[in-house]
Formats: structure tokens, C-alpha cells, sequence
């Protein structure tokens, strides 16, 4: 009989290796443990946490990592059915890879008590084969039906079925699914959170994503007396705070930043106050959307970039400008371009790399000088079931330091084929090739309505402005944005997707047409 303390040891120990960031070590660890006890449902949950953890430092799965994540978390969930979070990662693991039968199987939990229907048909034949012109159609018919009709659905099969849709460049079908699942979520009972703190706050996210502000914000709100540990009031504030960020209200956003971070030595929050606070800020997209900004650009007090190399610049002057003084590295990125980043700030070409704390390296091999590199300290936590794209997550850092003012330049919100300027995702190309690695998703964990929304609010707000592309774009209705998508997948390179501009929002769900909130 296997002695349940050395069980223990492993799991301990691969906890201690991952605080330490050593996941490598972490993985094996919990590799012997499911080898020690291979009937114990919990070790092989988490030991496929484990082997995800890697590969989101990396920037990317290797490809055989799809295949043993499958088998993990398939025999985590033969163990024990109910085991919620293997279920969950196996369904994303799945959309990542884009084996959309299992993702379906997955996520098809509980089944509806009566049944197969011939609306769960439709769903599910349009995820589980390729997409055919009568698919679609049954698909887009299913979708057309009242919510009410819609409710008996497992709430987290939505989930693949919007990024099915989106893969497919069905962007307002997308998002009227995962309108349907946040829904659900909505109508939940989780208001007490420590009852269950993630459901609570899950609630609270998909209010938000609703539009229903109102509602989200007072699910958080936690009166002073209330029996409430300290960890879920903070967590309940800081969700709080941020969705009336995101509503041009910044006091509670401000008045919570940390007073100290562990990832950060105190030159590099000092710095990047200095560098921001009561300053004109340029933040440059990476799209080429053909206007000559770069003049204006240079003229800001400070110029920031996502993923900066510097002898990609000079071609692109005209347009992009010639200066940067921040730029954001996430993931992948500050791997692959390490050598760059160091030459870039030993040069003096860069004052400073910003990064993501997930990539946060314990023996700062980036560090030259005091301050060079600076882990954000917190990041925006109201999205649903997604976390922000660069450009946001950068307003949203810029933010808390008050600048004087913010202006967003070359960017395009993906409505155009080219997202991003020749040369931009070089790296990925010659790393994801060289490695085996795969990202069947791009942009998955990512939400562009949700994005676009955020962006369209600061600027309705008074705290952002951006050049003539993007103030176009958002003057625009989320829906109007959702059938900008829609149409690009019908456009070659370079061709400005168009639909008329002042036409009626379509709602996307029966009742509430949250894409075109006037709050959103």
C-alpha cells in the first residue's frame, strides 16, 4: 500500500518549486506524485496545471503538450466526473488545439435532462464537423432563438462554440454565444462570497460583460462590518475598482495600487512614475494604418511601444516615429527577444522594459541597471473568461499614474487583415518553427469586443484620444465593431473592411443589446 505522507511530500514540494519559479522542477514533481498514486483524480489535476503553467511562461504549447494535456485531465475527469476544474481545462486545452469534438464532449456537462433536441442538434453538429453552408445556416438559426429557449445548454459548452465561431470569422455569432453563457452565469445564486469566492466574482465579471454596470458593481460592493475574510473583501474591492476604472472613475483604481511588489526592485516603479505621471503619453500600436504620425508621435513626453527592437524602427519613421522610451514585452516575447531587449537598454535606446509578471524571472538576467526592467504590478481582473490584449493592458497601467495625456496611435482593432506591420511577428515565425511549438488560437484568451468596449469608455471618459483611424473606429457601436469583424474575413490584405455607420444595432441577445450599451 502506497504511503499517502509520500503522496504529500511530492505535492508539497512541487507547490514550494512553483512559488520559486522553478515549473520545470514543479512538473516533475507532480509527475511522481500521479505516478505514486495514479488513482487520485486531484494529483493528475494538478499536474496538469503544471504542465500548462510552462507552457504560458513559454508563450506557447509544444505540440505534444496538447497531446499529454489530453490525457491528464482525460484521466483526472475518469476518476471523478465532477472534478469541475479538469473539466474546464480540458475544454480550454481542447479550444486551444482546436480538437473542437473533445471540447464539445467536454464541455457538454451535465447534459440537458431531456435530451437530445433538435436545437442541440444544430449546436452541436455546427462544433463537431466542419463547417458546410447548412451548418452554418442551423447554427445561425439556433442562435436566433430567445434566451429562454437557449437556458438548458451547459453553461461552459458556450465556451467553445464562441471561439469556434470567431475562428471562422463569425465574430457576432461568437459573441451571441458567449453573450448566452455569461448569461447563465448571471442568473447564478453566488452572492455571498465566502460561500464561493470565485463564483462570486465570476458573477461579477459576467455582469459586467453584460453591460449591466450597476448590477456588478453593487453584487461587489461589501459593506465594512461584513463577515467577509480579508482576502475575498480585497479581491471583491480590486474587481470593483477595476470595472469603475474602466468607466472613467480611477480613486479606488489608484487608492488600491500596492504600496510594495515583491517582483520589483523600487528604481523601477520609481522610474516609471517619473516617467508618466503629469506627462504627455503616446502609446504606438504595431499596425501600419497608413498615416503619417510619425512627427506627432516624437513630439510626446514619452513614447511607448509593444515588443520594441530597434533595427525594425527605421523603416517605419514616417509613420511610427523615431523614439520610444517604454516598451511591453509579454510572454513569449521576452523570451525570444532577450538578447534584443538587453542590447536595447544597454544602448540606451530604451529606459525601460515592462513585463508581465508571469514572466517574472527571480534571477533577473534583464537587469543591467537599476530600474531597467519593471514587472506590472497588477492587471485588469473584470474580464470574462479573458484577459486584456497588449495595447489595453498598457492604458491600463499608464493610467494609474495620472499622465497629463494618453493618445493611441496605429492600431486598428483587427478589423483590418493586417493587424500588425511587416516584420512585427518575425520572431514568433522563426521561435514557433525552430521549437515545435503551436498556437493553433492566436488571440484566444483574448476578447476584442471587451477590448474595444474598455478602449471606446476611456475615450467617451475624457482619458484617452487617439489619431484619426482609431477615433473613427470608436465612434462606432460594439455591434457596428462586431460587423467590421465579420466582414474582414471576406477581404484580402489590405482592403479597409466598411459598413454603414450610422445603420441600427443588431442586438445580440433577445431583450438586451449590451454590445451597443450607450455605457459600453
Amino acid at each position: 500500500e502506497l504511503d499517502p505522507g509520500r503522496i504529500a511530500y511530492w505535492l508539497r514540494l512541487g507547490d514550494v518549486e512553483e512559488r520559486l519559479g522553478d515549473l520545470e522542477a514543479a512538473t516533475n514533481s507532480f509527475r511522481t506524485a500521479a505516478a505514486a498514486a495514479p488513482g487520485n483524480a486531484q494529483v493528475w489535476y494538478r499536474l496538469g496545471r503544471s504542465i500548462s503553467a510552462v507552457a504560458l511562461k513559454r508563450g506557447a504549447y509544444l505540440v505534444e503538450e496538447h497531446d499529454e494535456l489530453e490525457r491528464v485531465w482525460g484521466r483526472a475527469l475518469d476518476l471523478g466526473p465532477g472534478h469541475s476544474g479538469a473539466r474546464q481545462q480540458l475544454m480550454r486545452a481542447s479550444v486551444k488545439a482546436g480538437r473542437w469534438q473533445l471540447a464539445s464532449d467536454t464541455a457538454w456537462y451535465p447534459p440537458p435532462p431531456h435530451g437530445s433536441t433538435s436545437l442541440f442538434a444544430a449546436l452541436r453538429g455546427y462544433l463537431e464537423a466542419e463547417e458546410t453552408p447548412k451548418t452554418l445556416g442551423e447554427v445561425t438559426d439556433a442562435l436566433s432563438q430567445p434566451d429562454r429557449e437557449l437556458r438548458s445548454v451547459p453553461t461552459e459548452w458556450w465556451f467553445p462554440l464562441h471561439w469556434r465561431l470567431l475562428t471562422a470569422g463569425h465574430f457576432t455569432l461568437g459573441y451571441r454565444a458567449k453573450s448566452l453563457m455569461a448569461g447563465q452565469v448571471a442568473s447564478t445564486t453566488f452572492d455571498v462570497p465566502e460561500e464561493n469566492l470565485a463564483g462570486f466574482l465570476e458573477k461579477g465579471r459576467a455582469l459586467a460583460f453584460l453591460g449591466r454596470f450597476d448590477e456588478a458593481l453593487q453584487h461587489l460592493h461589501i459593506d465594512a462590518g461584513a463577515l467577509v475574510s480579508p482576502s475575498a473583501a480585497a479581491a471583491s474591492h480590486k474587481m470593483r475598482s477595476d470595472i469603475a476604472m474602466s468607466l472613467g472613475d480611477l480613486d479606488d483604481y489608484i487608492r488600491l495600487l500596492p504600496d510594495h511588489d515583491d517582483t520589483n526592485l523600487p528604481e523601477a516603479e520609481a522610474l516609471f512614475r517619473e516617467l508618466v505621471s503629469g506627462k504627455s503619453v503616446a502609446i504606438v500600436g504595431p499596425a501600419d494604418t497608413h498615416l503619417a504620425n510619425g512627427d506627432e508621435i516624437d513630439a510626446f513626453d514619452v513614447v511607448v511601444r509593444t515588443k520594441f527592437v530597434s533595427d525594425r524602427m527605421d523603416e517605419h519613421r514616417r509613420q511610427a516615429g523615431s523614439r520610444t522610451d517604454l516598451s511591453y514585452y509579454a510572454l513569449g516575447s521576452a523570451r525570444f527577444l532577450q538578447d534584443d531587449i538587453i542590447e536595447a537598454l544597454d544602448r540606451g535606446e530604451l529606459q525601460q522594459a515592462v513585463f508581465r509578471t508571469a514572466t517574472y524571472n527571480p534571477s533577473a538576467q534583464f537587469l543591467r541597471h537599476p530600474g531597467d526592467v519593471r514587472y506590472v504590478p497588477s492587471e485588469y481582473v473584470a474580464g470574462f473568461r479573458s484577459g486584456q490584449f497588449a495595447i489595453q493592458r498598457i492604458i491600463y497601467d499608464v493610467l494609474r499614474y495620472r499622465p497629463a495625456a494618453v493618445k493611441l496611435f496605429n492600431m486598428n482593432f483587427f478589423v483590418d487583415p493586417n493587424a500588425y506591420r511587416p516584420g512585427y511577428l518575425a520572431d514568433y515565425t522563426k521561435e514557433f518553427s525552430s521549437l515545435g511549438l503551436t498556437q493553433v488560437l492566436g488571440a484566444f484568451g483574448h476578447d476584442y469586443l471587451a477590448d474595444f468596449l474598455f478602449t471606446k469608455r476611456l475615450h467617451a471618459a475624457g482619458l484617452i484620444a487617439g489619431d484619426d483611424v482609431v477615433a473613427g473606429l470608436l465612434e462606432r457601436s460594439g455591434a457596428d465593431y462586431l460587423h467590421l469583424l465579420d466582414s474582414r474575413t471576406a477581404q484580402g490584405p489590405g482592403e479597409a473592411a466598411s459598413v454603414p455607420s450610422n445603420g441600427p444595432d443588431e442586438p445580440l441577445s433577445s431583450g438586451n443589446d449590451w454590445a451597443s450599451s450607450g455605457r459600453q
